[in-house]
């Protein structure tokens, strides 16, 4: 069963305490039943908190730009 079409934007959301720590947009390369294989373009728009190893807080995430090089995550 396929949930995403080839093409799509989705969020990639990482949650940690049950709160979204790290979010990022993806695209749909293939979305298999044994496999999802997205891509990460150049200058896409993220948010992350940043640990705060002193007081042991992560506050909310703010938005950052990458600056590496195109990813494909699978």
């Amino acid at each position: 069963m396929t949930r995403w079409a080839q093409g799509e934007t989705v969020t990639v959301r990482h949650v940690w305490g049950g709160q979204v720590r790290f979010a990022h947009p993806a695209i749909v390369v293939a979305d298999e039943p044994d496999q999802l294989a997205l891509f990460e373009p150049v200058g896409a728009v993220r948010r992350w908190s940043a640990f705060d190893f002193e007081t042991g807080e992560m506050p909310s995430p703010v938005e950052r730009s990458r600056y590496f090089t195109d990813a494909l995550i699978r």
